[in-house]
């Protein structure tokens, strides 16, 4: 099982003494360790003790953790109760959510997300105002509807290959326009209009 090593050796615990804590409240502390997820319900998970016994602990993190089967988690028990107040090896999710606008600054430096398997956004639109963009990828994919660009000033881009199928209609219009090439230029139609 995941979490059969902490079980057997046991966690070392650092920190506050929480079996102090819990009994200076009033409540006596039969067992303060690790302990493995068996089986979840939507505030508590039942929990496989270093003991072999299994109890039923209900959530008490710090954070908003989401755990999963297998996870091994701080527990804590006494007085008819058992609290899960910590996560020691886990494979679930952190679920973060406020009512109403947020703000996320770094104030004098700078703001970095990062995720092993991605990062995502989604919602109803992205609006990006920066002084610049700069994007460094293996490949770049895009699908959408419709594309709008509009540049103010120069447009250039440097290809080592350029492959563009139009299904429909392809227009082009400027001022003045210049075809250039080293060697070949080829134009195929059925038919062809210049002037």
């Amino acid at each position: 099982m995941k979490g059969s090593s902490f079980l057997q050796a046991g966690a070392p615990q650092t920190g506050p003494d929480l079996a102090g804590i819990f009994a200076s409240a009033g409540g006596a502390v039969s067992f303060l360790g690790p302990a493995e997820v068996t089986a979840l319900g939507p505030d508590s998970a039942t929990v496989l003790l270093a003991t072999g016994t299994t109890e039923r602990a209900f959530f008490a993190f710090a954070l908003p953790y989401e755990p999963s089967l297998g996870d091994v988690l701080l527990v804590i028990g006494g007085s008819g109760a058992t609290y899960a107040i910590g996560v020691l090896s886990g494979r679930g999710r952190v679920s973060i959510a406020f009512p109403g606008d947020v703000d996320v600054r770094a104030v004098g430096g700078k703001l970095r997300l990062a995720g092993d398997d991605g990062v995502e956004i989604s919602g109803k639109g992205l609006e990006v105002m920066v002084d610049k963009v700069k994007i460094t990828a293996g490949e770049v994919m895009e699908r959408c509807a419709s594309f709008y660009q509009r540049v103010t000033s120069l447009f250039s881009a440097h290809h080592k290959q350029a492959h563009t199928v139009v299904d429909d209609e392809s227009h082009t219009r400027a001022r003045r326009a210049t075809l250039l090439t080293e060697e070949t230029v080829t134009i195929n139609g059925k038919q062809i209009h210049l002037g």
